[in-house]
């Protein structure tokens, strides 16, 4: 860390001084649609409404950042409000829905906490003259860890980063680090309970790795916090709700001071919500490749196919898809259809939450005219494929929560 005898806290403590406290009752999937910008201003737990926890919380969070307590006695001033307010968890049970569990003390306090140190490092790295004598950073590990991640190096590669003398390094301003970050910031911690953090790279070692040039000046970057703690808090409360509610809007809407979770509309159809009949909805695309050999496709499942799709969820195909397929009288069919599969999984026309299930749709133009692909996929993971000719067979599902239109809307 780059921090001052003089200043040693000052940056750090501006990012907490930035924040808003927000009781919601959203869980982590739904809070992390929020920019980061959004988040970083923001005081929350996943599913907690208590004003005065977080608020207890945040509080600590300063403590230990000023030194005035330490994790130990913060996790028990926690504990003892939610023992005065009558709050009934298992302590032992380590699940981090329990406010009261160790390990959801210290998500909480050790996120929040290390978060403000990897910003308040961050801030003191963007001084001019720092800046450019200290231009680069290395991905190191800060803290051992029992059961440490081994895919730091992958993530940092596919994020961007360079390799160079076997140390995994970006400029301090690139995009690689809030792209590595689970969280989406500039700083570490990168992800929960992680144990990496960042190391300054010389300005000689980073023209070496060609990350700069030799009379390259870089320019600071600013998140905004500094101005943002010098706005009375009615003001930044108020600013901070209405970027909230253009974020979520659909998903979730203030109740009071409480961000409330909406409950979805499985009752919509395509027709309610004034959209055109499905093979209108965009031209079809153009059957990429002919079907692959299901033996190719059959190997790839075995193997295992992890992808994200278009609303943000991670889905794997593997075996156990390929088994539910194989049940199929058109099993290999069905398994043939694997790459037109993945590709309606991350770009479909439509895709309509139903409750039970999630139906993407999509339409291709093959040698026997436009027949559209259906994919429905399970709470339980499991994903069924159906290829029609028909297209009116489609419009029948297409009902529940719209949350991807192909004519220019989204979600």
């Amino acid at each position: 860390m780059i921090l001052t005898a003089a200043r040693p806290f000052q940056e750090a403590l501006e990012s907490r001084q930035a924040k808003s406290i927000l009781p919601t009752t959203l869980r982590t999937r739904d809070l992390s649609r929020l920019s980061p910008a959004v988040r970083e201003r923001a005081m929350f737990s996943a599913a907690v409404t208590d004003v005065r926890f977080l608020d207890d919380a945040h509080g600590l969070v300063d403590d230990l950042l000023k030194g005035d307590t330490d994790l130990a006695t913060a996790r028990l001033n926690l504990d003892t409000y939610l023992k005065g307010v009558g709050y009934q968890g298992d302590t032992f049970s380590g699940d981090l829905t329990d406010l009261r569990s160790l390990a959801r003390k210290n998500v909480l306090l050790e996120t929040n906490l290390g978060l403000s140190l990897g910003y308040g490092q961050w801030k003191q790295g963007q001084n001019p003259v720092t800046l450019n004598m200290w231009p680069a950073q290395e991905l190191i590990r800060v803290e051992n860890r029992r059961e440490p991640r081994t895919d730091w190096e992958e993530r940092f590669l596919a994020a961007g980063g360079t390799k160079w003398n076997g140390r995994l390094i970006a400029l301090i301003n690139s995009p690689v680090w809030s792209t590595l970050s689970r969280f989406g910031y500039p700083y570490p911690p990168f992800d929960f309970n992680s144990g990496k953090g960042v190391r300054a790279v010389s300005r000689a070692d980073a023209v070496s790795a060609g990350l700069i040039q030799d009379d390259e000046d870089l320019i600071p970057e600013t998140r905004g916090l500094d101005e943002e703690a010098r706005i009375p808090l009615s003001l930044r409360s108020a600013k901070l709700r209405q970027a909230i509610s253009e974020q979520l809007a659909g998903i979730a809407e203030f109740q009071g001071d409480d961000l409330v979770k909406l409950a979805p509309n499985f009752s919509q159809t395509a027709e309610s919500l004034g959209l055109p009949k499905i093979a209108a909805v965009r031209a079809a695309k153009p059957e990429q490749r002919t079907r692959e050999q299901a033996a190719n496709a059959i190997e790839r499942l075995q193997a295992g196919i992890d992808i994200t799709d278009a609303t943000g969820t991670p889905v794997r195909l593997d075996s156990e898809t390929m088994s539910h397929w194989k049940m199929k009288p058109d099993e290999l069919a069905r398994v043939g259809h694997l790459d037109r599969a993945i590709d309606t999984l991350q770009d479909p026309i439509e895709v309509w939450d139903q409750g039970t299930q999630r139906v993407f749709v999509n339409l291709y133009d093959t040698p026997k005219g436009t027949r559209a692909f259906m994919l429905f996929v399970r709470p339980s993971g499991q994903v069924d494929n159906y290829f029609t000719s028909k297209i009116k067979q489609v419009e029948r599902n297409r009902r529940g929560r719209a949350r991807i239109y192909a004519a220019g809307g989204s979600e």
